[in-house]
């Protein structure tokens, strides 16, 4: 339909709340209110990020839903929208580990900061205006 939101995808009839419930269960998300077409959880990512959802059902000719953020890191929305349409659509498993929005820090030797690069060089020839 024209009026849902860019974030509202096609679902079959046999998904709806509880299935993007059994979503947020699997995560480890806390499911802060669940009504008959919605549902918000507060999702925390093992990275320190976290975000609000609302997720809502809708019913036209088709079966949609509509995910939006309500507050919180909006990266974090953007990977788990991206594990709901999955979820939904392929039927893949949601994972969040640790690493996976922050990387890890690189723990090889680094050069000393103070070291000027080897083609750094002053140009000793330029007249320079001195007040």
């Amino acid at each position: 339909m024209e009026y849902l939101a860019i974030t509202s995808f096609e679902i079959g009839r046999g998904h709806g709340i509880d299935g993007i419930e059994n979503f947020f269960l699997q995560i480890g998300a806390e499911i802060k209110k669940k009504k008959t077409n919605s549902l918000r959880a507060f999702v925390e990512h093992p990275d320190g990020l976290d975000v609000h959802i609302k997720v809502k059902c809708y019913e036209f000719e088709k079966k949609y839903m509509e995910v939006n953020r309500r507050s919180g890191d909006p990266i974090l929305f953007h990977l788990l929208y991206k594990m709901i349409f999955a979820y939904h659509v392929n039927g893949d498993a949601p994972n969040l580990y640790p690493g996976q929005l922050c990387p890890r820090l690189q723990t090889t030797p680094q050069e000393d900061p103070s070291t000027l690069p080897p083609d750094f060089c002053l140009d000793l020839n330029v007249k320079r205006k001195r007040e």
